[in-house]
């Protein structure tokens, strides 16, 4: 007997996708003999025995059929599991899968066997909450909101899945909707820090440390016009630095606002003179910057969304910071004058 385990990532620790997969992959004690197939953009050799299908561009063909059949643009194809057909049913002790990406390729292969699914995200709930609140999302954003919760909605009816959630806000949502007890919370480790925090100096740089797509932009465009361009008026030397995937685009150097890309420096960035931000306007999932915040004692500022998954008594509103979004401006306007 053997398992198949399919991840969305390789594992690593340069992405909270990856750290997840790395955490996922421990706690499975994932065997040698086992299947393990791993679906990412990275070329980077597997120090293990597996299968490797890569992970295509935006543009790519497998994406533009998915984008045409209203179905996640990361979706899996059967065609691209097709081997997994050469190994009987019966030899297959489980099923990992690792993604709602590949749930209806392996749900094709095998129709009856019980499959464990993980969820990075739970979309349902953010769509419901879209929709309760009114909120405004971009269109990529919204297509991603619609076409996923569409597959973990067939997965919510499936009764032969096992789910495993990223945070206990999806894992109530979900037995408050289902009401089922197929589902498990498996939410990220924090390691609390030993030492204490450094000697924080007065603030005068705004920081943002992430890739930024989908929803993440539109929190960030909110950030900006709401928050920092008001703040600005008032604190003219104040600055706004971003880094990451896709930043640059965001560089207006007569707002003092500066995206500075993949940042390939050892540590954090302007780490004892700036506050670093999170600021999430929608929610879904566990926001691993916040681990990383806490775990390296940086002083950050963020949304109860951005905050979901992580114990509330770890917020002190002095270095772990959570205040909801129509509180930022003047949190951080007393913050910045507090620290001249």
């Amino acid at each position: 007997m053997k398992n198949i385990w399919l991840f969305p990532e390789r594992v690593a620790e340069d992405n909270g996708y990856s750290l997840v997969v790395k955490q996922d992959f421990e706690e499975s004690k994932v065997k040698e003999s086992d299947i393990q197939i791993y679906y990412s953009s990275s070329d980077l050799e597997l120090e293990y025995p597996s299968i490797f299908i890569k992970r295509q561009n935006i543009l790519g063909t497998k994406r533009i059929i998915n984008l045409l059949n209203f179905e996640p643009t990361s979706n899996i194809h059967h065609s691209q599991l097709k081997f997994l057909e050469s190994i009987p049913s019966s030899e297959i002790a489980k099923i990992f899968c690792g993604d709602v990406i590949f749930y209806q390729a392996l749900r094709k292969l095998f129709p009856e066997k019980q499959i464990t699914v993980r969820l990075h995200n739970c979309f349902s709930r953010i769509l419901v909450r879209k929709r309760m609140m009114n909120l405004k999302v971009g269109l990529p954003f919204l297509y991603n909101l619609r076409s996923i919760s569409k597959v973990e909605q067939e997965i919510f009816r499936d009764p032969n899945v096992f789910i495993i959630f990223l945070s206990q806000e999806d894992l109530s949502f979900y037995k408050s909707v289902v009401s089922k007890e197929n589902a498990m919370l498996s939410a990220v480790k924090l390691n609390l820090p030993k030492s204490g925090r450094v000697s924080l100096k007065s603030i005068n740089k705004i920081v943002w440390f992430g890739g930024i797509e989908s929803h993440k932009k539109d929190s960030i465009d909110w950030f900006i016009k709401q928050v920092f361009l008001p703040l600005r008026t008032k604190f003219p030397n104040l600055e706004f630095h971003l880094f990451g995937k896709n930043t640059v685009n965001f560089t207006k150097e007569k707002e003092e606002i500066f995206g500075h890309g993949i940042y390939h420096g050892n540590g954090f960035p302007f780490k004892e003179n700036s506050i670093y931000i999170n600021p999430d306007i929608i929610g879904g999932g566990v926001k691993i910057k916040i681990k990383t915040y806490i775990e390296n004692n940086i002083r950050f500022i963020s949304s109860p969304y951005g905050f979901e998954g992580y114990s509330k008594t770890l917020i002190d509103q002095k270095e772990v910071i959570v205040q909801p979004e129509n509180n930022w401006y003047k949190f951080l306007f007393d913050l910045l004058i507090n620290n001249k």
